[in-house]
């Protein structure tokens, strides 16, 4: 049994073996307004008793008071926790939405870029196709060239 399980069950028996309540406070000592006591020497019993109920009443008044503080806190912090929540969730959502807003500008990037590479591909094939039609005109021009020599030279 802990140390706290042990106060408990204390403070529980304390409580059983206790016939006060706050509550019932008034009605307890309303019963027994005068002290009538067929013994005068008894007085210090009767006092010593009143003593007892009115420790047991501070006692289970301190109790309440403390229950009360301590649910107090306890409900403080769970809005303070909850407005920390709430807060950090509002943040959440804001990064969400700006991640979404720059997942989509990356997407329209990506969707850009795909676009001029492929204009990229199509210039670089027609710039090839184009460079293999001017190399074929060269050696044409280069074998109209020898031509022309061989028939200069097969003049003279």
């Amino acid at each position: 049994m802990t140390s706290h399980e042990q106060i408990d069950a204390k403070l529980l028996s304390i409580l059983d073996t206790n016939d006060l309540s706050i509550t019932q406070s008034d009605q307890h000592f309303e019963k027994n307004p005068d002290i009538n006591l067929p013994n005068p020497k008894l007085i210090h019993d009767e006092i010593a008793n009143k003593k007892t109920a009115f420790k047991k009443l501070k006692f289970l008044y301190l109790e309440q008071e403390t229950r009360h503080l301590f649910l107090k806190q306890v409900l403080d912090v769970k809005s303070d926790l909850d407005n920390d929540f709430q807060s950090l969730q509002r943040e959440a959502d804001e990064g969400k939405q700006g991640l979404q807003q720059v997942k989509k500008g990356l997407e329209s990037k990506i969707d850009e870029l795909d676009a001029l590479t492929n204009d990229v591909d199509q210039q670089l094939q027609t710039f090839e196709d184009k460079s293999k039609d001017i190399k074929g005109l060269f050696d044409e021009f280069a074998d109209l060239e020898n031509q022309i020599d061989n028939q200069l030279e097969g003049q003279h």
